[in-house]
């Protein structure tokens, strides 16, 4: 044993990131900039939905928490990653109906968060704007 090793108390690491295991999957590995999560999105095929709950697998990488994935026949479907079940299962909260939805379906990573509008150009006008006036210049926000 060198005397570095020996002047070290038990349990220590050489550097504080050394002492936090860290999933790439997971949203607090997207924030400590893991290079897995940049690349491109995966896509995945629904294994289950029960209600609004739909769980998704994944064969490469699994998306992390509270990305925004899109399913249905035209992607009307939105659907949030609350958990990542096992290695290669997710499951999420669908944020639309699921009426239609089925096991087998595809799953589209669309590799960030749900984006909402912000800024005075619509406020009072939650959701998409049904009264036909101009929006003005609206930016995205990041949800949560």
């Amino acid at each position: 044993m060198s005397t570095t090793e020996q002047s070290k108390p038990t349990g220590a690491s050489a550097s504080p990131k050394e002492d936090r295991a860290v999933s790439i999957g997971t949203a607090e590995g997207a924030r400590l900039g893991a290079s897995e999560t940049s690349k491109q999105p995966s896509s995945g095929v629904i294994t289950a939905v029960r209600g609004s709950v739909v769980d998704v697998r994944f064969d490469d990488r699994l998306p992390p928490i509270r990305t925004l994935l899109r399913t249905g026949s035209d992607g009307s479907v939105a659907i949030e990653v609350v958990t990542q079940l096992n290695a290669h299962h997710v499951r999420g909260i669908a944020l639309t109906p699921t009426q239609g939805l089925a096991r087998g379906m595809p799953v589209s990573n669309t590799g960030g968060p749900l984006l909402t509008p912000v800024g005075k150009a619509i406020l009072s006008r939650a959701g998409a704007p049904r009264d036909r006036r101009e929006g003005g210049t609206v930016r995205r926000r990041r949800c949560g």
